[in-house]
C-alpha cells in the first residue's frame, strides 16, 4: 500500500470518529426542528458511509483476488451513489433552515432531485460498462472512463441549482448560516476542478464532510445564541410584565400574589412585617415642584424601601404613591423600627438636599403565627397608615396581631399612654432607655421575645422552663433586692391572681414612690414590670412588660 493510500485512510477514519460524533450531539439535540433534526443525521451518516466507501476503496485498491474485485466495485459505487444523494439531501436541508412556510418543493430543488436520480441511473449503467464514469482494470485498479466528466457536470449542476435556492432565500438566515452554507459549494467547487487534473488525494469525499461539519457547527451555535435569545426575550416580557418600570419593584398583581403566598402559607411559628408606605400630600408635591419631580421621589422613596430589604423580601408598588413591603420572618419590633427609622432619615436627607418638603407615613401590620388572610392584614396595615396620618403625617404606626387577634402592639401603647397620663399628675419628665414585651405560658412552656433586643430574644428561645425565663427577666435589673422583688412578682401564685389591673393608677403610684425616694436630687432610675393576661389559642398566657426608665422631678 503505498503512502497516498496510508494518507487517504488515515484521514477518511479520523474523519468518521469527528461525524460519529457530531451525530451523536445532533441525536441528543432536545432543542432542534425534529426534521432539521432528521435531515442532519440523514447527511451525517451519508458522510460516514461516504468515508467508510472511499476508505475501502483505497484500503482494496491494487489487491488481488475476487474479494479485493468486487469490494472495489462495491466502495466506488457507494461513494458515487452517497455523492449524487448528498445533493438531495442537502437541498432539503436548504429547504428546512429556510423555512419557506410552502408545503409545495420549489421547482429548482425538484431539478436537483431528478438530477440525483439521473446521476444515480447512470451510475448503475456504468456497472455494466466501461465507457461511463469508472471501470476496475485485470489488477484491481480504479480508473475513470471516457464520461467520467459527465459525473461532474451532474453533480454541478445540481450544487448550481442549490445553490441559486440559497441566494433566492438568504435574507431567512443569519449570516453566520449563509456564510457557512457557500463553503459547501464552494469547498466541492474547488475540489472537483483539483480532481479532475490531479488524481491522487481524496479531495471532493474530504471537502463534503468538512463543509458539512462547518456548517452543523455554525447552525449549532446560531441555534444556541436564537435560544439565549429566545429566553433573554422572554425574561425580558416576564420582568416587563411583573415590574413597575419607573421604581424596579413588583407591580401590584406581581406583589400581592407573592405576599399573599407567604402569609396563607406561614406556620405558628412565623412572623413577618407588612409595611403600607404613603407619600405624603403627593399631590401637593405633583403641583409644586411638577409631575417630573413626582416621579422623582416616587423613584427614591421605592429605592430607599428596598435599600433595607433581604433578597427574599418583598416591595411593590401598590399605586401610584403607595408601596407595599413584605419583610419575611421580622418578629423583632425594634428592628423593625430600626428600618423605619432609616427609612425617614434617608428621605429626610435627601429632601434636605434638595430643599423640597417630602415625607411619608407608614402602617405596618406585624403578623405572629398563621391563620391570618392577606385581606385581613392588608386591613390592619392601612388602618395603621389612616392613624398615622391622623397623627400629623410623617410618622409610623405599628399594630401587631396573634392568633387570637390581640394586638400586641396595642399592650404596649396602653401602658405608654398610662405612663404619659402618671407622669402628666406627677409633673415628672421621663426617659425611655429600653422596652421589653415577653409572651409566656408556663403552662405549656410556651416562651417568646415580642419585643427586645437580638441577646435576650437568643436567651429565651433557648429557655427550657418557666424558671430559666423568670431568672432571664430578673438579670435585667440591677440589684438583689430588684432580682428578688421581680421573681416574686412573676411566681406563678402571683401571676394567676392578675387581672390587668388599673396600669395607670399602678404606674402613678409606681413614679410618685420613686420621686419620693429621689427628691434629693430630683432625678431617679427605675424598672417598671407589668403581667397582663391574654388568651391564645384558647390557652392563658402573659405579656410580661419591662421597661428601663429615667425619671426626673419638675
Amino acid at each position: 500500500m503505498d503512502r497516498t493510500a496510508v494518507f487517504n485512510i488515515a484521514f477518511e477514519m479520523w474523519g468518521i470518529l469527528i461525524c460519529l460524533f457530531a451525530f451523536v450531539v445532533i441525536f441528543l439535540q432536545k432543542n432542534n426542528n425534529r426534521d432539521k433534526k432528521n435531515v442532519s443525521l440523514c447527511m451525517e451518516a451519508a458522510c460516514i458511509i461516504l468515508l467508510a466507501a472511499d476508505m475501502l476503496s483505497w484500503y482494496y485498491q491494487g489487491k488481488t483476488g475476487q474479494t479485493a474485485y468486487y469490494m472495489l466495485k462495491i466502495s466506488n459505487f457507494a461513494v458515487f451513489f452517497i455523492n449524487y444523494l448528498y445533493m438531495t439531501l442537502f437541498t432539503f436541508y436548504l429547504l428546512v433552515i429556510l423555512n419557506r412556510g410552502e408545503t409545495k418543493m420549489p421547482a429548482k430543488a425538484r431539478g436537483v432531485v431528478v438530477l440525483s436520480a439521473a446521476g444515480i441511473v447512470l451510475l448503475i449503467i456504468s456497472q455494466f460498462s466501461d465507457k461511463l464514469f469508472y471501470y476496475i482494470d485485470d489488477n484491481n485498479f480504479y480508473h475513470r472512463s471516457s464520461c467520467y466528466l459527465l459525473s461532474q457536470l451532474i453533480a454541478a449542476a445540481g450544487l448550481v441549482l442549490s445553490f441559486s435556492i440559497l441566494l433566492q432565500y438568504k435574507k431567512r438566515l443569519e449570516k453566520r448560516v449563509f456564510w457557512s452554507s457557500v463553503l459547501y459549494f464552494i469547498l466541492p467547487c474547488i475540489s472537483t476542478v483539483v480532481v479532475i487534473f490531479y488524481y491522487g488525494i481524496s479531495f471532493q469525499t474530504i471537502s463534503v464532510v468538512a463543509s458539512t461539519q462547518i456548517m452543523f457547527a455554525v447552525d449549532m451555535v446560531e441555534m444556541d445564541r436564537s435560544l439565549a435569545r429566545s429566553r433573554q426575550e422572554v425574561e425580558r416580557t416576564k420582568y416587563e410584565a411583573e415590574h413597575d418600570l419607573l421604581t424596579g419593584m413588583y407591580n401590584k398583581t406581581a406583589g400581592m400574589q407573592r405576599i399573599r403566598e407567604y402569609i396563607d402559607n406561614m406556620t405558628d411559628e412565623d412572623s413577618a412585617s407588612l409595611v403600607f408606605v404613603d407619600i405624603d400630600d403627593f399631590k401637593s408635591v405633583n403641583d409644586t415642584y411638577g409631575h417630573a419631580v413626582g416621579d422623582y421621589w416616587i423613584e427614591k422613596v421605592a429605592k430607599f424601601l428596598r435599600s433595607d430589604c433581604y433578597e427574599e423580601d418583598v416591595a411593590c408598588r401598590y399605586g401610584g404613591d403607595e408601596y407595599v413591603v413584605l419583610h419575611k420572618g421580622l418578629s423583632d419590633i425594634s428592628v423593625l423600627e430600626s428600618k423605619v427609622i432609616r427609612f425617614a432619615r434617608k428621605l429626610q436627607r435627601k429632601t434636605m438636599e434638595r430643599g423640597q418638603n417630602v415625607h411619608c407615613s407608614a402602617g405596618i401590620c406585624q403578623i405572629n403565627g398563621s391563620g391570618f388572610s392577606t385581606e385581613e392584614c392588608m386591613n390592619v396595615a392601612d388602618t395603621a397608615l389612616y392613624e398615622a396620618k391622623k397623627k400629623g403625617k410623617n410618622v409610623s404606626v405599628i399594630h401587631s396581631i396573634n392568633r387570637d387577634g390581640t394586638d400586641r402592639v396595642t399592650v404596649l401603647d396602653k401602658i405608654e399612654s398610662d405612663i404619659k397620663k402618671a407622669q402628666s399628675r406627677v409633673e415628672a419628665r421621663i426617659a425611655y432607655m429600653y422596652t421589653d414585651i415577653i409572651y409566656v405560658n408556663y403552662e405549656n412552656d410556651k416562651y417568646r421575645v415580642i419585643k427586645g433586643d437580638s441577646e435576650l430574644n437568643n436567651a429565651v428561645s433557648c429557655a427550657n422552663n418557666y424558671d430559666e425565663v423568670i431568672g432571664l427577666i430578673s438579670n435585667r435589673f440591677d440589684s438583689d433586692r430588684s432580682r428578688k422583688i421581680v421573681r416574686d412578682f412573676l411566681s406563678r401564685e402571683r401571676m394567676e391572681s392578675y387581672t390587668g389591673g388599673n396600669t395607670e393608677y399602678q404606674t402613678e403610684n409606681f413614679l410618685r414612690g420613686v420621686l419620693s425616694v429621689s427628691c434629693a436630687n430630683n432625678h431617679g432610675g427605675a424598672s417598671l414590670i407589668h403581667a397582663i393576661p391574654v388568651e391564645e389559642d384558647g390557652d392563658r398566657g402573659y405579656f410580661v412588660v419591662v421597661q428601663d426608665l429615667d425619671i426626673y422631678a419638675g
